[in-house]
């Protein structure tokens, strides 16, 4: 098993126990959310959200983490699914960060990528050696 595969296996691992941890305490939301479609496309749209959204919140992370050694998108993911897990546990659905994090899961995926990509500019130094090579 080469060094990618190994990756892309534990991204995979990571994606999945996101949307498994995620789909576990939101069951009102995803009910709520499926209730108001009338069916067809607008209830297997709500599904792909739903599915998609926690696994790629869960999977991407897990591979920048594996691959690049960036810590701070998986502890943000893990920091926003225990916020939704406690969220969801003390306050009702209608008040509950989970609904937010489903339906705003592309903003939050870009932050996460976005302090990723920061995190390894910093500690390549490409973020410091261009201010040197302005300066001189």
């Amino acid at each position: 098993m080469t060094v990618t595969d190994r990756g892309l296996l534990i991204a995979v691992a990571g994606g999945v126990l996101n949307l498994a941890v995620m789909t576990l305490h939101s069951q009102p939301i995803i009910a709520t959310a499926a209730a108001d479609q009338s069916g067809g496309l607008g209830v297997l749209g709500i599904w792909a959200l739903v599915l998609v959204g926690p696994w790629l919140l869960g999977a991407i992370p897990t591979h920048m983490y594996a691959d690049h050694g960036a810590v701070c998108p998986l502890l943000a993911t893990g920091v926003l699914t225990g916020a939704c897990l406690w969220n969801g546990i003390t306050a009702p659905p209608s008040e509950s960060l989970t609904s937010l994090y489903y339906e705003a899961w592309p903003f939050f995926l870009v932050v996460l990528v976005v302090a990723g990509i920061a995190e390894q500019c910093l500690r390549t130094g490409h973020a410091v050696d261009s201010n040197r090579s302005s300066q001189e």
